[in-house]
């Protein structure tokens, strides 16, 4: 996971990443990060007091307690080459809450 890298695999650099926050409206699911095809890492933190699911897909395809829960306060889900993932990514809470995102390409 996020600075804890496996012993058994070499470490991987990036020269493009974006840094961002999105903010999430309570109870109304929305996208976090875009779909894109040259995604090869990813991150999501949680730092708000309130629990997050995350969406792997369009927002109408998960719901509370429907995808994968990002626990408060540093909670975070990590996409990278042992999982990657490239489709649209998404997330809903039960209170507004402010996810910070990094995700790199190159």
């Amino acid at each position: 996971m996020i600075n804890n890298p496996s012993t058994k695999t070499s470490l991987t650099s990036y020269s493009k990443c974006t840094n961002n926050v999105h903010e999430l409206t309570a109870d109304e699911p929305s996208t976090v990060i875009a779909a894109n095809s040259k995604r090869l890492y990813a991150a999501i933190i949680n730092n708000s007091s309130s629990q997050v699911t995350l969406i792997l897909g369009k927002a109408g395809s998960g719901s509370l307690e429907k995808g994968i829960p990002i626990n408060p306060l540093g909670g975070s889900y990590e996409i990278n080459a042992a999982n990657l993932y490239r489709g649209e990514v998404c997330a809903i809470s039960t209170a507004k809450v402010k996810l910070s995102w990094v995700e790199c390409i190159e």
